[in-house]
């Protein structure tokens, strides 16, 4: 139908909700604080649309947005091209499938109108909307965001995560029955829901939550208060165990699929073709992403000896004088600016150049140039691109584990000797500034 801008999505801009994870309620919340108490003509369809993708098998991988297509506003059911399948094996390069259905024609002027109107009237939410909120106590309102962010944390953090357990199982379970493609494929997809699920996580990711809900109640002690309180902490730590625990269940299947490796790349080309010349290029394609393959690698062994590196020097605080905080800040530096992010980008740089853009890059453009065909590719090249980008997953992750204990430890060095009355104040000084350029190095991978 048309592109739909990021900045216009109202709903599911995360692309994690699933036709079944869809709140209808949560939806027309979205939609009534745009534009009011409009009727959405296309509604029903909508949902049924919704439903049938439910227990349709091509909608299986399928995620649910709404925003801005046109001056529409469009409901769209999507999955991208490359989860597309046949035969149970994704191919990388096709076009994104997408279903749309138009809630509301002319959505963009009537946002606009009923911005303006707000504006001037100081309406800034709807009729349908609840409006005593400026009107809670400040205990009122912190009860109502502490159940907000609770509920955040169990249905979106504790909902991916256990989406990456089920995938983890799937891809176990399929590297006993000796199936090296799925467990691949399963593996990756795990990988994936942890990346997604990372930073919600973090302290600091909910820490900001709170600071936005503070804003927006008017009292600015809320976030002190929702930052602190028990049942948000106690909810934040089981995900974030949770997280560590699948993370780490995640690593010890490496050995595993490193022995499977052997099964799913080495082996002769499998095609119908006869022709010398088509086969000879297909092992050459298939080598090609093989040598991807061996530089992730590569990647993910540097970056998990740089993390263990780091997880050691968080133990070391009981020997640490003041004398020696300042190498010690240079270290954990050197770890979270450099060590860290390098394989980090040296991996994202090379998928980027070699395969990331079909037809484009180096590698997938030679195949597409030599002609290979979309059954060959799924069955010779597409396992290699869901193991390139797993291990690239894996790098991320780890790096941003890793980097956040850098950061811990430069914290605990701060709780440690900021108050001492002759190097204290430097410490300080040079351990935040230190945070500051890791946090900045970051925003830049």
């Amino acid at each position: 139908m048309g592109k739909m801008e990021k900045t216009s999505v109202i709903y599911g801009n995360t692309k994690d909700i699933a036709p079944q994870d869809v709140k209808w309620d949560a939806l027309l919340l979205a939609v009534a604080v745009k534009v009011g108490d409009e009727d959405l003509p296309g509604l029903a369809a909508a949902k049924k649309a919704v439903e049938k993708a439910k227990t349709d098998k091509k909608w299986k991988e399928s995620y649910v947005k709404v925003g801005e297509v046109g001056d529409d506003l469009v409901l769209r059911i999507k999955i991208k091209g490359a989860e597309l399948k046949i035969k149970g094996t994704a191919l990388i390069g096709l076009p994104d499938t997408e279903k749309d259905i138009t809630l509301l024609k002319g959505y963009k002027k009537k946002a606009a109108a009923f911005g303006q109107k707000a504006a001037n009237t100081n309406e800034v939410t709807p009729k349908s909307v609840n409006t005593n909120k400026a009107a809670l106590t400040e205990e009122e309102a912190t009860k109502e965001a502490r159940n907000e962010i609770l509920v955040m944390l169990r249905d979106t953090t504790q909902g991916q995560l256990e989406r990456a357990q089920k995938y983890l199982l799937l891809a176990e379970q399929a590297a006993k029955d000796n199936k090296p493609t799925e467990a691949v494929r399963n593996h990756g997809i795990a990988l994936r829901s942890l990346q997604t699920s990372r930073d919600e996580t973090s302290k600091a990711y909910w820490d900001r939550q709170a600071g936005d809900f503070a804003s927006k109640a008017g009292y600015p002690g809320m976030k002190t208060t929702l930052s602190n309180d028990p049942q948000v902490k106690a909810k934040l730590k089981q995900c974030a165990d949770f997280y560590k625990i699948l993370t780490a269940q995640a690593a010890t299947l490496d050995d595993t699929l490193e022995q499977m490796e052997g099964m799913l790349f080495d082996k002769d080309p499998e095609t119908s073709s006869t022709d010398k010349t088509y086969r000879d290029h297909l092992k050459q394609s298939i080598d090609n992403y093989k040598s991807v393959v061996n530089f992730a690698k590569n990647g993910l062994t540097k970056v998990k000896g740089h993390a263990d590196a780091v997880q050691r020097s968080g133990g070391m605080f009981d020997r640490l004088v003041p004398s020696s905080a300042m190498p010690y800040i240079a270290i954990q530096l050197k770890y979270g600016a450099l060590l860290l992010p390098g394989p980090v980008k040296d991996v994202k740089d090379h998928i980027e150049k070699t395969i990331r853009h079909n037809g484009v890059s180096q590698f997938s453009k030679q195949a597409a140039d030599w002609g290979l065909s979309e059954q060959d590719r799924a069955k010779n090249i597409v396992p290699l691109t869901d193991r390139i980008f797993a291990l690239n997953t894996q790098i991320v992750n780890i790096a941003a584990q890793a980097t956040q204990q850098v950061i811990d430890n430069l914290n605990t060095l701060i709780e440690k000797f900021g108050s001492d009355e002759q190097l204290g104040a430097s410490i300080a000084e040079k351990a935040s500034a230190a945070i500051h350029q890791i946090e900045t190095r970051q925003t830049k991978i």
